[in-house]
């Protein structure tokens, strides 16, 4: 149970984090999971199939642009509510 109540913190650390960043800023692929309340290999996925918000690669690590994110998943929101998902 401990360790649930842990994860949940850091998560919420993390959402807490994407919701106060400034709309030009890079965040890595676990602060937008928890952000949009997804899971980082959700994402993952739609990288590999180029189905997901636009991202940079810097070396190894996968950056998003918070409003890139925003934009990405207005969009999607949009085509669920209209019916098209």
């Amino acid at each position: 149970m401990e360790r649930d109540t842990n994860a949940r913190g850091r998560k919420d650390d993390l959402a807490h984090r994407f919701y106060e960043a400034h709309d030009l800023a890079l965040l890595d692929r676990r602060v937008v999971a928890a952000g949009i309340h997804s899971s980082y290999r959700w994402l993952a996925l739609l990288a590999e199939r180029g189905e997901g918000p636009p991202f940079v690669r810097l070396g190894k690590r996968v950056l998003y642009r918070k409003a890139d994110v925003v934009t990405w998943f207005d969009g999607v929101v949009q085509r669920y509510e209209g019916g098209a998902l």
